[in-house]
């Protein structure tokens, strides 16, 4: 059965039936979402004083957004991320439920204050290693494989097995274990940390869902304080939260869910576009679909519509043809500065890329900078990684004014839960709460203040900096020296600072150069695209040919990276087959080459000077500075200029 097609200014009539909405790029779904949660409150009376409307998105970005559309509205709402929901209403109030073999509670849950990401620690790895493995590989396996232990460690997630029901911490992608490493014993490396009250973001779904499957009765209690449960980006969900939602579902709250298949990027984080296309267990499930796209122009809707695997058409609201889609073809650095010579004066261009470490490419001008060096400095020392990555991502976002995440940021990299001293800091005392902020508000303060110092120089200059400014601040407290002749020692003096700073992740960034994954969300109106191979244009161009999953997610990351473009777009090529271009051109993509001139925009170039000098003329002419009548042209005496496109 078809779904039913909306606009984004429809309302539902009947707002107590389980519904999924299938929303294109720039369909308007934050709109309609925020207009069907007043439409609810309308129409219905399930919502109380002892009730509230869930609404869940996937970012914090979008959370804030949602929350500013609302309004006073928002007061009836729980707008959040899913692991914020879960934690603040199941995990939080009901972890004591859980319990193991013993009987004994699996978490200290009166310690509980938060979650975060999951941050391997030398004690705590060791300690594990000690319980699980031979007493004889803890030695080399800490101390000369510590980077790539910690790596693995912090790519598992807890995983439930289909047919066996059991639960399982495994890497959801392929990445080899070191060498001696107890895989065998995973599942007793987390709760190392839950004895202490340390969970991280994955714990918390896995907790919500032990919880929710051990005392089903729950479901209910949470089903009456929330009677609608509303899921923004479903395509990103994974089964642990496809399951919640359907307990929830079937326990009484009206479930609708929004996204787009072909929307779908994060299957690295176990996410299943499947989930929305399968979907079932919610009775009298109505389908609708929003065919609208309210952001780009039609030229760029006919490349993204003949992008989509599943044919579905998005129509152009803006009713603008708009410029023709680009292809540039040649080297990357060289493609940006062609793209911005074809964009009028003081327009800006984001560049989209797959990697950061492209990303750190783009903004580099060293030749000889590694390709990533943040993957290079996680194989040389694990815990100036984590010291780095937090600190020079806190570096970027005070410089964008951003300074309460940037604090947090100092923070989560300068101490472990328990505001312990996370090294490669050394303490002589014991740190306090205040001492921790002090610390992270001094980084910050040496930071902003010697950025320019910092940009220019080496990784070396800036961690020598901070441990000499540190300990002059607060008696006791430096950072470990660095021995010559080391790895860290040859990396930190060879790399600057700015290549670090150009390839770190900093979230919902506002950098022009940026990675597809961080752009998700926004739009802007001139985006170049980064393609990187053959194997990916090739998706682009004929994307209903079966591929495998990963090459599928693919080409669904590069439609996401040229969705986001409202007015012009650049894809990035470095070569292109006769065919490949006999394809690109049949799709009205115009081809650009590096290093040769374009016929086309050197022949409006040329028009543009034309007017702009008649122009002139007429002003000259009109102040009266013209005395000679006869170069004067048009009906009332002076010059007339051809108005352009």
């Amino acid at each position: 059965m078809s779904p039913e097609v909306l606009s984004s200014d429809s309302d539902l009539d009947d707002v107590d039936h389980h519904f999924r909405v299938r929303a294109g790029p720039g369909a308007g779904k934050t709109y309609w979402l925020v207009r069907h949660i007043r439409n609810i409150l309308h129409r219905s009376d399930r919502v109380t004083p002892t009730s509230r409307i869930a609404c869940i998105s996937y970012t914090n970005v979008a959370v804030e957004e949602i929350l500013k559309e609302l309004g006073p509205s928002a007061y009836v709402v729980e707008v959040s991320t899913i692991h914020s929901f879960l934690y603040r209403n199941v995990v939080k109030p009901f972890l004591h439920l859980l319990r193991d073999a013993d009987g004994l509670p699996l978490v200290d849950y009166a310690s509980v204050d938060g979650h975060d990401e999951h941050r391997p620690t030398r004690g705590k790895v060791k300690l594990w290693l000690e319980s699980n493995g031979d007493a004889r590989l803890v030695y080399p396996l800490v101390h000369n494989g510590l980077s790539d232990t910690f790596k693995y460690l912090q790519s598992l997630s807890w995983q439930l097995d289909d047919l066996t029901g059991k639960w399982s911490l495994k890497p959801f992608k392929r990445i080899k274990a070191p060498r001696y490493l107890p895989t065998t014993k995973l599942d007793s490396y987390k709760p190392i940390y839950w004895r202490d009250g340390i969970i991280d973001h994955d714990d918390v779904l896995y907790f919500a869902f032990r919880i929710l499957d051990e005392h089903p009765n729950l479901r209910g209690f949470l089903s009456a304080k929330f009677p609608y449960l509303l899921i923004d980006e479903f395509q990103d969900t994974n089964p642990v939260q496809t399951q919640v939602v359907k307990w929830l579902g079937v326990a009484g709250s009206t479930v609708g869910v929004i996204g787009d298949p072909e929307q779908s990027i994060y299957r690295f984080q176990g996410a299943r576009y499947t989930d929305f296309v399968n979907l079932s267990g919610l009775p009298d499930l109505v389908d609708y679909e929003i065919q609208g796209n309210r952001r780009s122009t039609a030229r760029i809707i006919r490349v993204l519509n003949h992008t989509r695997s599943d044919r579905m058409e998005q129509t152009g609201l803006r009713q603008h043809e708009g410029d023709a889609v680009r292809a540039v073809v040649g080297p990357i650095k060289s493609a940006v500065v062609l793209a911005r010579s074809t964009l009028p004066a003081g327009s800006r261009l984001v560049v989209l890329a797959r990697r950061n470490a492209d990303v750190g490419a783009l903004l580099n001008d060293s030749a000889t900078a590694p390709e990533d060096p943040w993957k290079e400095l996680i194989e040389i020392d694990y815990e100036r990684y984590v010291f780095f990555e937090h600190l020079v991502a806190a570096g970027q976002l005070a410089r964008l004014k951003r300074y309460g995440d940037a604090a947090k940021l100092v923070t989560r990299g300068i101490s472990t839960r328990g505001s312990q001293i996370r090294a490669p800091l050394r303490y002589s005392g014991v740190p306090e709460e205040l001492d921790l902020r002090a610390v992270a508000a001094a980084i910050l303060g040496i930071f902003f203040d010697r950025y320019d110092q910092f940009r220019a120089g080496s990784v070396l200059d800036v961690y020598e900096t901070i441990s000499e400014e540190l300990s002059g601040i607060i008696a006791g407290l430096s950072l470990t020296g660095v021995s010559k002749g080391k790895k860290f020692h040859l990396f930190a003096s060879s790399t600057k600072y700015q290549t670090l700073a150009g390839a770190v992740p900093v979230g919902d960034d506002v950098r022009d150069t940026r990675t597809i994954h961080q752009a998700k969300g926004s739009e802007f109106d001139n985006v170049l695209v980064s393609i990187a191979n053959q194997e990916v244009l090739d998706h682009l161009l004929k994307p209903t040919i079966r591929r495998s999953e990963s090459a599928q997610e693919e080409k669904r990351i590069t439609y996401v990276a040229m969705s986001r473009a409202r007015d012009r777009l650049f894809l990035s090529i470095p070569t292109l087959t006769q065919e490949q271009e006999s394809e690109l051109s049949s799709l009205g993509i115009r081809i650009l080459r590096v290093g040769v001139a374009d016929p086309e925009a050197s022949a409006s170039l040329e028009r543009v000077i034309d007017h702009k000098l008649c122009q002139v003329r007429l002003l000259v002419a009109e102040a009266g500075y013209a005395d000679d009548r006869e170069e004067r042209q048009g009906d009332e005496g002076v010059p007339s200029c051809e108005v352009l496109d």
